[in-house]
């Protein structure tokens, strides 16, 4: 079913249709992954900072290119949009849990419109973070 208008849906989708976030195109480019420092590889663990992460597609890529390498990780993200970091945080939350298939978090991270599990989904881990 789709809405009549865009204030008909929830505020978390409303903001696909905003200025602000109209300049923002999801999938727009493929994710980058980082070089893996020497320094990391001696140490046996990674570390990387996204100053300015926009979407964390790029974190994801690298920290799955570099745990084989290196085993673990650890990734700060940071943006000065707190839209852009809440929505990290809610995927990246989304993206450990055990019952969430990767597709209801694909869905969650670039559509406007959300199928009854990833909607559902999203409310849990919202309630969660809010709780």
């Amino acid at each position: 079913m789709m809405a009549a208008s865009v204030e008909d849906l929830p505020l978390c989708r409303r903001k696909l249709f905003d200025a602000v976030m109209s300049t923002f195109v999801v999938g727009n480019t493929r994710s980058v992954v980082l070089a893996l420092p020497a320094s990391a590889r001696a140490r046996g663990r990674g570390a990387v900072l996204y100053a300015a992460s926009g979407d964390c597609r790029n974190a994801l890529e690298t920290v799955g290119a570099w745990a084989d390498e290196v085993g673990a990780v650890d990734v700060t993200l940071n943006d000065g949009n707190v839209v852009v970091v809440a929505r990290n945080v809610l995927l990246l939350r989304l993206l450990r849990r055990g019952d969430v298939e990767g597709s209801a978090v694909s869905r969650i991270w670039c559509d406007a419109w959300l199928d009854k599990r990833a909607a559902a989904a999203l409310d849990r881990e919202l309630e969660a973070v809010v709780a």
